[in-house]
């Protein structure tokens, strides 16, 4: 269930938390990537300056920090060696491959997102969406709600 997602497909309203995003390296980013986690499914929904740094070859990453117990970080990285989604556990650093071929004209195409079903070695899976967060280009400039 590898597949892409455009404009003008009907999508469920969800509640996402918003975290601080941050540019590989710990530089901070102007952008906010939103994570959401339910069982088995991760859902990203990115903003424009993150999708075009994912098309750019960049990785985007967050993380929340708790303190003296550690710190749990999600990264988005663009990858030549991926065909679909793929992710990575690794102790508190969830990194999420998306197919770099397919990112560079994203931030300007009619594509909402990458949806992808990623089987683990045990035979279970579970659903990754990175999505685009954009605001309305073609909303009323006199009703801005």
């Amino acid at each position: 269930m590898n597949g892409f997602l455009y404009a003008g497909n009907v999508f469920q309203k969800q509640n996402i938390k918003s975290v601080p995003s941050v540019r590989t390296g710990g530089q901070r980013c102007r952008a906010e990537m939103k994570v959401r986690i339910t069982t088995n499914r991760i859902r990203v929904r990115l903003h424009e300056d993150e999708v075009r740094m994912l098309a750019g070859g960049e990785s985007v990453n967050c993380a929340v920090d708790f303190g003296v117990s550690g710190r749990l970080t999600h990264e988005l990285v663009p990858s030549p060696d991926v065909e679909r989604l793929e992710a990575l556990l690794t102790g508190s650093h969830v990194r999420i491959f998306l197919p770099s071929d397919r990112l560079k004209d994203w931030p300007d195409s009619r594509r909402i997102g990458f949806e992808g079903e990623v089987v683990n070695a045990d035979g279970n899976s579970f659903s990754i969406l990175i999505e685009k967060d954009f605001p309305c280009k073609h909303q009323d400039q006199q009703n801005p709600d």
